[in-house]
């Protein structure tokens, strides 16, 4: 137990949760942007002061934002299946539960960080299963139709999905883009440089596909025909993990950049051959909860070895060497989506194992 908590310290942060495309510009100047790991979606003003515009342990670390015509933001959450709806006031209300879904169906809406975008008529477009290859659309009343049957898509769940002002769906792919009309999707490859891992994706107003390629630490411009047109200005953006990109109604380009192996985070805009860093944070804190908790695990540990044996002392103290182990994965099963399905069980056991070993030694003392 001491040895897994002490190997979660060092656990890099994008093996577990990550954040999607989660970068919306409003009309107004706002954006709205998340961190890996956290159940917060921030606000930036264009005075450049940032808040926490929802906090809410409800939300299960929010991703793939959308932004609806009226200026009311949408996020799914990992692990439940629901999108939620915010009014520019902040406040939140569900707006889509899978459950609404009529079973049986593979549909699970937004989960384990899988992409999912809305239409103009409020139709909500997400995979067919977690990580599946099948993309659906669901009607406002829960009706699900499989579009694109006769596409044959790749890994999906590291991928994005947006509506372009053509009409047309554009969803990411690994090293691919496709371009989805009804029930037709065709694939656009890259000529040049192949994409590695099609994070974020966003369209402009003349048909431009700009893809954040995570591996590749790179943002591109791509035309329908595959070959690149990636202005110079974001061809020179020093990116460390691009995860979503979006285009704010004046034309800029927003790149939402998370640094590898944590919650840090940077928000680039690119105006023409203007280049600004309008936000960043480091993410040194993720690991502080997670470091104190082992450091108490290790001490009360060595000081029970090093002490003369005692039976119910040493339960006592093992019982709080066992607690602060299950602090600690249950912090990591709260932010860490990899851990989560450990959460309940690791209690379980934990208040077995101390409720079974107490009797035994005190049955021993009697």
């Amino acid at each position: 137990m001491v040895t897994l908590l002490c190997v979660a310290v060092v656990l890099p942060m994008d093996a577990g949760a990550h954040p999607g495309s989660g970068i919306v510009v409003d009309r107004a100047g706002n954006v709205y942007f998340v961190r890996a790991g956290e159940f917060v979606v921030y606000r930036r003003s264009p005075d450049g002061k940032v808040i926490k515009f929802v906090e809410d342990d409800i939300v299960r670390l929010p991703h793939h934002l959308f932004l609806g015509r009226d200026g009311t933001l949408y996020f799914a959450s990992d692990f439940d299946g629901r999108v939620w709806r915010v009014s520019p006031d902040g406040k939140l209300t569900e707006h889509f539960n899978t459950n609404r879904i009529p079973a049986p169906s593979p549909v699970n809406v937004g989960s384990w960080g899988d992409p999912w975008t809305m239409d103009s008529v409020g139709n909500v477009y997400a995979l067919a299963a977690p990580n599946g290859r099948a993309i659906v659309r669901i009607s406002p009343t829960g009706v699900v139709t499989p579009i694109a049957t006769n596409a044959r898509f790749g890994e999906l769940h590291f991928s994005s999905m947006t509506f372009g002002a053509d009409g047309a769906l554009y969803l990411t792919d690994a090293n691919r883009v496709w371009r989805v009309v009804g029930d037709s999707a065709t694939r656009i490859g890259v000529r040049s440089t192949p994409l590695e891992n099609g994070a974020g994706v966003a369209v402009d107003s003349v048909g431009g596909i700009y893809v954040a390629d995570y591996m590749a630490l790179r943002v591109v411009r791509l035309m329908r025909d595959g070959s690149e047109a990636t202005p110079p200005a974001i061809a020179g953006l020093r990116l460390s993990n691009p995860w979503g990109v979006t285009i704010a109604p004046d034309g800029s380009v927003f790149v939402l950049d998370h640094t590898a192996g944590g919650s840090g985070v940077a928000i680039w805009r690119v105006r023409g051959d203007n280049v600004e860093r309008l936000y960043f944070a480091r993410g040194a804190r993720v690991y502080t909860a997670t470091a104190l908790i082992a450091l108490i695990t290790l001490l009360l540990a060595l000081q029970t070895v090093m002490r003369v044996p005692s039976r119910r002392l040493d339960w006592m103290l093992w019982t709080i060497v066992a607690g602060a182990a299950i602090g600690g994965l249950w912090w990591l099963g709260r932010n860490l989506f990899l851990f989560e399905w450990l959460r309940h069980p690791i209690l379980a056991l934990f208040v077995f194992g101390v409720v079974r070993s107490g009797k035994r030694i005190m049955s021993r003392d009697a």
